[in-house]
């Protein structure tokens, strides 16, 4: 069977259009996937723009710049969050 000139004709394009098949299908899913890795971090960090934002409004509202700066470093830091 493998040894007949009809097998031998078919197998190698038949290859080559599995291969190349493949290679599209494995490009396009690569590009998704980062497509949306990269919507996930920007919906992560426009979140916690927004809940940092919540947290120091009243001291930028007052125009202090200190305490804003000292609430900053303290959401930073992470120990707010335990």
């Amino acid at each position: 069977m493998f040894a007949s000139r009809f097998f031998r004709r078919l197998f190698l394009p038949y290859l080559l259009l599995i291969c190349a098949a493949t290679t599209v299908v494995g490009v396009f899913a690569a590009f998704r996937l980062n497509a949306a890795n990269l919507d996930r971090t920007r919906d992560n960090l426009s979140g916690a723009a927004t809940l940092t934002t919540r947290f120091v409004q009243a001291e930028m509202d007052g125009g202090q710049l200190d305490r804003v700066r000292a609430k900053v470093r303290e959401l930073g830091s992470g120990n707010v969050w335990r």
